[in-house]
């Protein structure tokens, strides 16, 4: 763990990076993506990176 992470505690916004999988969309900008561990879940396209 670097020094940088050591002061996250609950609450603090991070930003989290993960390759996922888009499995569902509805209208233009709502997506369901999965993780590589299996978990799902919605989010907009603006959260995601090509």
């Amino acid at each position: 763990m670097s020094e940088n992470n050591s002061a996250i505690k609950i609450g603090d916004e991070v930003k989290y990076t993960d390759i996922v999988t888009i499995i569902d969309t509805v209208d233009d900008d709502a997506v369901e993506v999965r993780t590589d561990a299996g978990y799902s879940f919605w989010t907009t396209r603006d959260n995601l990176d090509k």
